[in-house]
């Protein structure tokens, strides 16, 4: 019974871990990570579901598909850069989804240009229809 004894404390503190375990990737994890503009314009759409896209802290290649719960609760939306729900204009609210490097011709939306400096950008052939692209133009810093 000695050996019952410590596989009930054994099986006790191994049940109390996985719970724990489960709880901080529940809370740490982000509910609904998007990579592809389709994905985009779905959470956009479903204002009934969720509260906003957020753009990610790391870059422009994914962003965050928040609910009302998740802009109060999760890092990544709390936080994050930029939010569909604080910008008024429909189009607009896209500049929070995920910059697709291959259709969209560039590997980031930021365009840094110098006086009278020119850039072209060849808008791949892989780009569809549900496919999302923007461009944020600045001057460079002299």
């Amino acid at each position: 019974t000695a050996y019952s004894s410590m596989d009930n404390k054994i099986s006790a503190r191994l049940g109390l871990f996985l719970c724990l375990l489960a709880l901080f990737f529940s809370t740490a994890a982000p509910r609904t990570l998007i990579s592809k503009g389709e994905d985009c314009k779905t959470c956009i759409a479903n204002t009934t579901a969720y509260e906003a896209v957020c753009q990610s802290n790391y870059g422009y290649g994914a962003s965050y598909c928040c609910t009302e719960d998740d802009m109060t609760t999760e890092d990544t939306c709390m936080n994050a850069p930029l939010c569909s729900n604080t910008i008024d204009v429909m189009s607009m609210k896209y500049t929070t989804c995920p910059h697709e490097k291959y259709p969209c011709g560039i590997s980031t939306p930021d365009l840094k240009l110098e006086f009278g400096q020119d850039v072209t950008i060849k808008v791949q052939k892989l780009m569809g229809p549900e496919d999302i692209c923007y461009y944020k133009v600045t001057a460079k810093d002299q």
